[in-house]
């Protein structure tokens, strides 16, 4: 398959809360990479979430008083097996320059 990423995901372990599309009800969810463009996502949910969705996310940051919040599109989405849950891929949108370089030092600490 051949890879269509820009640029390299940096693997990391992440608290975060995602909103999923209009939905009003936050979720618990994991970032478990990331990159200058996008990031790798775990979900705990009983149905899949399709592609090509909205999702706002707060990511907390150890040692940063206020989460990162931020906008992006779900571009793909795999069920994990061993769970009721889904790891996918977020292409960001809506983030600035220097809370992508905050997540992007954390991932390289």
């Amino acid at each position: 398959m051949e890879e269509k990423r820009k640029f390299k995901r940096l693997p990391v372990k992440l608290s975060a809360s995602c909103l999923v599309g209009s939905k009003k009800e936050w979720l618990n969810c994991s970032v478990i990479n990331v990159s200058r463009d996008g990031m790798g996502i775990e979900v705990r949910l009983k149905e899949r979430i399709p592609t090509d969705l909205i999702l706002k996310f707060k990511i907390i940051i150890p040692g940063k008083v206020d989460p990162i919040e931020t906008t992006g599109i779900l571009k793909w989405v795999k069920e994990l097996n061993e769970e009721m849950g889904f790891v996918g891929g977020v292409e960001l949108f809506n983030i600035d320059s220097e809370e992508t370089r905050t997540l992007l030092d954390y991932a390289q600490s």
